[in-house]
């Protein structure tokens, strides 16, 4: 209390300097741990990102999944705009907006020069879920309207046809399939099931449209969630982590060396190596390995094996590297013509299959027409001896390709522990 009198003032025993810290130390305590607490205007986009990942468990896997479910298996039900519209597709159509709106403020907040492969990540996920909501928007609109005309009761059981003409089944057909296509290329996974099983579209009822779309959700939401999880840790430079298996965690960056070697020596452009990264979750490993969507490896570790599922749409790269698999003694244990090649190690040979294979299939055309243009893009050769390769081969690419990485693999010493 402040005194205002001169006889008070003369009383007023002045406390000592070390009086007054120990009677402001709860404050300063306080203070210290708000600023301890506080997020780094950089971290900004952190803080979206973790947004957008609570978004994701609490209103997609906490509510609207299980609604989802609940209302595909009901199928005696009687469908109606206030439930089945309103509550669960206009429900689910706000839930996509508001994810998508949250990340695409985490992009415009991102950092220059900051973890530019999670930024890729990022923006393909924002691309799958503002895809999605454009896409189910159409699908609402198609069943709002005729469900509003409907002359009779319907039931989830029913086929779509029974309320809308066979053109307007085939436009939400299109529109699921629209959807599939889109996030198959950031989840390497297929979403849509009863569409594909149906014989004629016609026959495609209410619950089969409310579990297709329930399950393209979960698939998204299960990459989304991975992605964003914020106990994932970073382990190495374009390497994020939450309890790794330490053998999966060594082969991975093994990979993540070479490639980045590879790099320097100009096999990969910048906007070929700068989306690659990985996330290891106990023993199991997704690695994207270039700039196009879907262009990723999904990774198992047992005991005594380790497996890799290389996924794209060119088969020729297929073709090359599972050559180069069988020259180097690895086992192509799968393979889909221009969808995907399994290969498989022993665990204690992983070197073999993430430093001598993997790492090629970011770009894998291997700069051969810049070494013949600009002839010093392929450093590990020059520029005769590349072009005496071609002509040995009769200019056939993918057999010079093959010829190239077993050079390098050579060169490099990459078939070694």
């Amino acid at each position: 209390m402040v005194a205002t009198a001169e006889a008070e003032s003369k009383s007023v025993v002045v406390p000592s300097l070390w009086t007054l810290l120990s009677a402001m130390a709860p404050i300063i305590a306080i203070i210290g741990i708000v600023a301890l607490n506080a997020f780094d205007p950089e971290d900004e986009y952190r803080k979206r990102l973790f947004e957008a990942y609570k978004l994701i468990e609490e209103e997609g896997f906490g509510n609207l999944e299980p609604m989802g479910r609940e209302y595909a298996y009901a199928k005696y039900a009687r469908v109606t705009i206030k439930t089945d519209v309103d509550r669960f597709f206009m429900r689910l159509l706000k839930f996509y907006k508001d994810v998508a709106d949250v990340l695409d403020k985490a992009m415009i907040g991102w950092p220059a020069a900051k973890e530019e492969s999670l930024y890729l990540t990022v923006s393909r996920l924002w691309s799958a879920f503002t895809h999605f909501y454009i896409q189910l928007d159409y699908v609402i609109i198609l069943l709002t309207g005729y469900l509003g005309r409907a002359a009779a009761p319907v039931f989830r059981k029913d086929p779509l046809r029974k309320i809308m003409p066979l053109d307007a089944v085939n436009g939400i057909a299109a529109r699921l399939r629209s959807i599939e296509e889109k996030q198959s290329w950031l989840t390497n996974r297929k979403c849509i099931w009863i569409l594909d099983k149906v014989e004629d579209e016609k026959n495609y009822t209410f619950a089969s449209l409310i579990n297709d779309v329930t399950a393209c959700t979960h698939v998204l939401l299960d990459y989304a969630r991975t992605v964003l999880d914020p106990e994932l840790k970073e382990a190495y430079p374009g390497i994020s982590v939450k309890n790794p298996n330490p053998v999966l965690l060594d082969a991975v960056i093994g990979w993540r060396k070479t490639l980045t070697k590879l790099y320097e020596l100009g096999v990969a452009y910048h906007n070929d190596y700068s989306p690659t990264r990985s996330i290891i979750v106990g023993n199991k490993a997704e690695l994207i390995v270039g700039s196009s969507p879907g262009h990723a490896v999904h990774v198992d570790i047992s005991d005594n094996s380790i497996t890799a599922t290389y996924y794209d749409k060119d088969n020729d790269v297929h073709e090359v590297l599972m050559s180069v698999a069988k020259s180097i003694g690895v086992d192509v244990v799968g393979h889909e013509a221009g969808e995907y090649t399994t290969f498989s190690v022993p665990a204690n040979k992983h070197y073999l299959l993430f430093k001598c294979i993997l790492p090629f299939a970011t770009s894998l055309d291997l700069r051969i027409y810049d070494q013949l243009t600009q002839r010093n893009a392929w450093s590990l050769l020059s520029f005769e001896d590349v072009y005496r390769i071609q002509v040995r081969y009769n200019f056939d690419t993918k057999r010079t390709e093959v010829h190239l990485i077993l050079n390098a693999i050579k060169t490099l010493k990459l078939d070694r522990a």
